[in-house]
């Protein structure tokens, strides 16, 4: 979320599709966010909301250089520029409904096939609410 030249996150931003004008999913957003500071649920830290999908973090990738230590951070740069370029159009997900907004903790949990090979990572819900009316 620095410069595409020297970055260790890529991500896309999400748009309402069908009404690009509207907003409506970053008031959506914005608005959830507000009553969670309300409430005391979610710290100030002063930053605007970045509605965004990470495609790429490398953050937490293995680093030769510090071992294996999962708790240390890595400083893998790399330049985006390109595949930003490359990608802009496209369209990586459409018609997609929210149908309720979940709170879950933080760090996907790894999820083993039968070998112990790690085949996907998952957040844990802990609670949610659903946003379609019966």
């Amino acid at each position: 979320m620095g410069s595409p030249s020297h970055t260790s996150v890529l991500y896309a931003h999400p748009s309402d599709a069908l009404d690009q004008e509207s907003g409506k999913l970053e008031t959506f957003c914005r608005e959830i966010r507000k009553m969670f500071l309300e409430k005391g649920l979610l710290v100030d830290e002063g930053r605007d909301l970045k509605l965004h999908a990470t495609v790429v973090n490398t953050l937490y990738s293995k680093n030769k250089d510090k071992g294996t230590n999962k708790n240390q951070r890595s400083n893998k740069k790399f330049d985006a520029v390109a595949l930003i370029d490359r990608w802009k159009d496209y369209t990586w997900a459409e018609d997609i409904t929210i149908d309720r907004v979940s709170i879950c903790e933080m760090g996907a949990k790894k999820i083993h096939d039968r070998e112990g090979k790690v085949i996907d990572e998952v957040y844990t819900e802990v609670g949610s609410v659903s946003l379609i009316h019966s």
